[in-house]
């Protein structure tokens, strides 16, 4: 008996293949995925329903198959960057970049009084502890690297606004008063996994830590009565830049 039916039916059958002998079906395990990618623009002229077919899939011991000409995903990528040479697309595409970024406060600082008339702060409290200075005005202790120039340092206690306490009293200062200079960096981790053959695979890894060259600086001179260290850093916190290539064999 046949069966009328109506005519947008009869359109999307004759988009339907009849059997699968007409297009190649993935049946391996490493094919690739495939994604089905829809034209902003109709096309009237090649289906009834105004769609195309874009197929790429790999059949076991033939080239790659291309029906209805088009280009697959990571290639329109490449395409968008202005890509056309065949050979640049293939070593363009399929890369990966991962990247991590690190910012921390400067740590607080306790500025501390030191010596006086040769006798310590344990030796004035019985034990344990240290005394602050006074602050006589503004407070401005800028920190910054050592120069190197020992005793020849400026001396950053005049006019810092500080002096130290008379002996048997403590500061006025408060603790935690000041804050380090911070920490920010950057660690960039740019890869592709080649494949060598269905089993063996070569990821390949360029890694760079502290991509923009941040020096983060630490332990600096606290006691007033050490003019020539008060206020430098004596040491860094952070490593310079480098970088590292990374291969791992995979199977």
């Amino acid at each position: 008996t046949h069966v009328q039916r109506p005519p947008a039916v009869q359109s999307i059958l004759r988009c339907v293949n009849h059997s699968f002998a007409e297009h190649p079906i993935p049946v391996n395990a490493d094919i690739d995925a495939i994604d089905v990618i829809f034209v902003p623009e109709p096309d009237t002229e090649g289906t009834p329903l105004g769609v195309n077919v874009y197929q790429h899939c790999r059949v076991p011991g033939w080239p790659r198959i291309e029906e209805k000409g088009t280009e697959n995903k990571s290639l329109q990528s490449a395409q968008a960057f202005g890509i056309h040479n065949s050979l640049l697309r293939c070593l363009a595409k399929d890369w990966q970049f991962d990247g991590t970024f690190q910012a921390q406060s400067g740590v607080p600082v306790t500025l501390l009084a030191g010596s006086r008339l040769g006798l310590l702060d344990t030796s004035l409290l019985g034990g344990l502890g240290n005394i602050r200075p006074n602050v006589d005005g503004i407070l401005r202790v800028p920190f910054t690297p050592d120069l190197g120039a020992g005793d020849r340092n400026p001396n950053k206690v005049i006019g810092s606004g500080l002096s130290a306490p008379l002996v048997g009293s403590f500061g006025t200062l408060g603790r935690n008063t000041l804050r380090l200079n911070p920490l920010i960096q950057a660690d960039w981790m740019v890869g592709r996994t080649f494949n060598i053959t269905e089993i063996v695979r070569m990821r390949l890894q360029v890694q760079a830590y502290n991509v923009f060259n941040n020096t983060t600086f630490t332990n600096p001179g606290r006691v007033l009565t050490s003019p020539s260290t008060f206020g430098y850093y004596a040491d860094t916190d952070s490593d310079a830049r480098n970088f590292q290539v990374v291969m791992r064999i995979l199977w």
